[in-house]
């Protein structure tokens, strides 16, 4: 059995929730613990990687234990053997004080101490420079070029405990940016962020078998995702001229990445579908439809509250659709909206699922998860859903 230290996005119980589905994916066994910034998870040898997670800031194997005392004596002890001999290392402490000024000091410290012992065995890395905390995030180690030349090292402090380990993979943003704004076709407003449809692809636990669908595509981000996974996949969307730009950007996307799986792309109402796919002929639903119009930037609640009203009648048509189509304990993986108002928050009330024949799957003991800024005014509320 390995550990695995995850350090998490801002939205950790999402981040948590998708490495928990990742390692069913992977068919691997394992248990998890989560603290401030970090989780841990005990599982059989298997292939992690960063990469094939939307929500995870960096992927670090466990070496070892201390006391949160004595933690320094041992990262010294998990200092890796080094080839180049120019380039960087870090060292991060993550856990409930990590921003307080002694860890920050003791980052410090660490980091002479390694250099030296670095420069005693004729490697001539240098340390990063603190940025006011304790740790350092994985644009940084990224820009660096840290794993590529040197190392990072990482505690993981907790109650009683401190978790030493070395990190194996950071999440790149800048490949999530280009393949978000590089794209050629964009709709900047209305399309959901490449990372959050991994996220979501995640969450639904696809097989390696079964067909997996978009039926609200829009210019193609989460069936891009599908197909950089090698997903048998479909997408489409009620707008022709939307279905023309999703098939540019996959065309782009074919250009970029050279082994993605053909999705399908072809122009629907989702209330068609039944007429598309035949009875429980498909595995997984993830998608986004209409969050509903752009807002002002002091929406008024009754305001909001009648496009939820319009909005209700058509998402029950499209579970209505949804049951026939999917096999039996087949997922949906969707994004409802909720509006921030002055007086409160309002969203679509669910109780229609469960007469459409679904029911939610909680995920680290949550039924859905809000992925929101302070700044939004919609909000995303994200479902994991199972056909009964």
């Amino acid at each position: 059995m390995k550990r695995y230290l995850f350090v998490l996005g801002k939205n950790q119980r999402l981040s948590t929730a998708e490495i928990a589905s990742y390692l069913r994916i992977k068919g691997l066994r394992f248990e998890m613990a989560s603290f401030k910034g970090f989780c841990i998870a005990e599982t059989e040898d298997g292939d992690i990687d960063v990469k094939d997670l939307g929500g995870t800031l960096k992927v670090c194997e466990v070496l070892g234990e201390s006391l949160p005392g004595e933690f320094e004596q041992e990262i010294m002890k998990a200092i890796p053997p080094v080839k180049s001999r120019k380039g960087y290392f870090a060292v991060s402490i993550y856990g409930p004080h990590s921003e307080g000024k002694g860890y920050i000091q003791t980052v410090k410290r660490l980091s002479v101490a390694i250099k030296k012992r670095l420069r005693e065995e004729g490697s001539n890395l240098n340390f990063m420079s603190h940025r006011g905390r304790s740790y350092f995030t994985h644009t940084e180690i990224v820009k660096k070029k840290v794993l590529v030349d040197g190392f990072e090292l990482v505690a993981g402090i907790v109650e009683g405990k401190c978790y030493i380990a070395r990190t194996l993979g950071v999440h790149d943003p800048f490949e999530f940016m280009k393949r978000d704004v590089e794209r050629p076709a964009q709709r900047t407003m209305y399309s959901i962020p490449p990372r959050l449809a991994l996220i979501m692809l995640n969450l639904s636990e696809p097989g390696s078998e079964g067909l997996v669908i978009d039926p609200f595509c829009g210019v193609g981000t989460i069936v891009q995702e599908m197909a950089l996974r090698g997903l048998e996949c479909e997408g489409s969307d009620i707008d022709a001229d939307i279905i023309e730009a999703a098939r540019t950007n996959l065309d782009w996307l074919k250009g970029e990445y050279k082994t993605i799986r053909e999705p399908k792309l072809f122009a629907m109402d989702a209330r068609e579908l039944g007429k598309k796919y035949g009875k429980e002929s498909v595995s997984r639903i993830v998608t986004e439809p209409s969050l509903g119009p752009l807002l002002p930037k002091h929406p008024k609640k009754r305001h909001v509250e009648k496009i939820v009203e319009e909005l209700l009648p058509q998402y029950r048509e499209f579970f209505e659709v949804f049951r026939e189509i999917l096999k039996e304990d087949g997922k949906v993986i969707i994004v409802f909206p909720e509006y921030r108002t002055e007086k409160g928050d309002v969203r679509i009330e669910t109780g229609f699922l469960k007469e459409a024949g679904f029911e939610k799957v909680p995920l680290m003991g949550a039924d859905s998860f809000l992925d929101a800024e302070e700044r939004h005014r919609v909000m995303r509320r994200i479902y994991v859903l199972r056909r009964k």
